[in-house]
């Protein structure tokens, strides 16, 4: 199971959920009640299984692929020859760490979302007659179209983040195949003595990475030569920037450059690490603007689309197959305002009128 296949399932896993309280019927409240819980515990019971088959198969698939694409890259690019080893122990040791903090935090996910229907239900419980199964079930449909299924929150940008089940999933696994393939650049690196590695540049970077990359670092912190990765915001549990950063580790072997190359590396390396500071050009100050003009308006579309989301589960929680049947129809109506979508919109504010 690929990382994308995980998000696909928690995804799914939302939108049966939402099918469940829809489609359930009973002849009173603690029937329906008993019904839902045993099909949506079923929904992520599921997710649970699958998790674990993730991250005990796939990051120790990842790891080893990384670690193949490196040995190949040291025999056919830096000509390494064979003249260095793996350090079996620690390469065990990195994968179960990543094992372990992958699995814990999908799992508190799952445990927050059956925590937020069990809320849900009580809630619903304490306004309706035993036998207002209708009542019931539109009062739980309600909160999850006000509210979504929650799963967790997380930091971004210094602030806190709340978000539903498959978004927190999301937010979880978006950076698994970077961080894991980070952790055989440094497991290698380290065992061999080797001490520099070179960070990978992406032109939609973050601001909070764009000062950073590109440059050469030590990773013992003992080269007069190059600043400590670690001195940085690098995180040196998870190899990486922050829960999704795409950024990469790569080695960085002096000798395969030229005496000119390598008096720029380490110029380059070496400026401030604040943008405008110390050895940055006016042409690398307008290029850092320019990266995060792009950056904020591919933030801004991830948002409308992320926002988007929400209001279609609130819509397929609430109004059921009237809805589209996937969120990309739901995202071209939309981005159309078309006449459905405003039929579609009237009928939820006319259903949340109701409750």
């Amino acid at each position: 199971m690929t990382t994308d296949e995980l998000k696909k399932k928690y995804a799914e896993a939302e939108t049966e959920i939402n099918n469940i309280y829809v489609s359930t019927r009973a002849v009173s409240v603690i029937s329906y009640q008993a019904k839902t819980k045993k099909k949506t515990d079923a929904v992520l019971n599921g997710l649970r299984k699958s998790t674990t088959e993730y991250c005990e198969k796939e990051i120790p698939r990842i790891y080893q692929d990384s670690l193949e694409q490196l040995e190949a890259d040291l025999q056919d690019v830096y000509e390494r020859g064979e003249d260095w080893h793996i350090d079996r122990a620690k390469q065990s040791e990195t994968i179960e760490n990543a094992k372990e903090d992958t699995e814990s935090k999908l799992i508190f996910a799952i445990i927050t979302a059956g925590l937020c229907l069990s809320a849900y239900t009580a809630n619903a419980s304490t306004q309706f007659d035993f036998k207002d199964v209708d009542g019931f079930r539109d009062s739980i449909l309600s909160q999850i179209a006000n509210n979504g299924i929650n799963g967790g929150a997380y930091f971004r940008d210094g602030t806190i983040v709340n978000t539903n089940l498959s978004g927190y999933a999301d937010e979880v696994l978006q950076g698994v195949d970077t961080m894991v393939g980070n952790d055989a650049v440094v497991d290698t690196l380290m065992a061999n003595g080797w001490d520099l590695v070179k960070m990978s540049e992406h032109e939609d970077s973050c601001p909070i990475c764009y000062p950073y990359q590109g440059r050469v670092y030590s990773l013992s912190g003992n080269s007069d030569e190059y600043p400590y990765l670690y001195d940085t915001g690098w995180n040196e549990e998870f190899q990486n920037f922050h829960p999704n950063c795409r950024h990469y580790l790569e080695p960085f072997f002096p000798d395969t450059q030229t005496p000119e190359q390598l008096e720029e590396t380490k110029e380059y390396s070496n400026r401030s690490f604040e943008v405008g500071g110390e050895g940055w050009t006016k042409e690398q100050v307008d290029e850092a603007n320019r990266m995060k003009d792009l950056y904020n308006a591919e933030q801004k579309k991830k948002q409308e689309i992320y926002s988007a989301k929400k209001q279609y589960d609130k819509y397929k929680a609430a109004l059921g197959e009237k809805a589209p049947k996937s969120f990309n129809g739901f995202w071209r109506m939309k981005q159309a305002d078309s006449e459905g979508y405003k039929t579609l919109k009237s009928e939820y504010l006319q259903f949340m009128k109701a409750q």
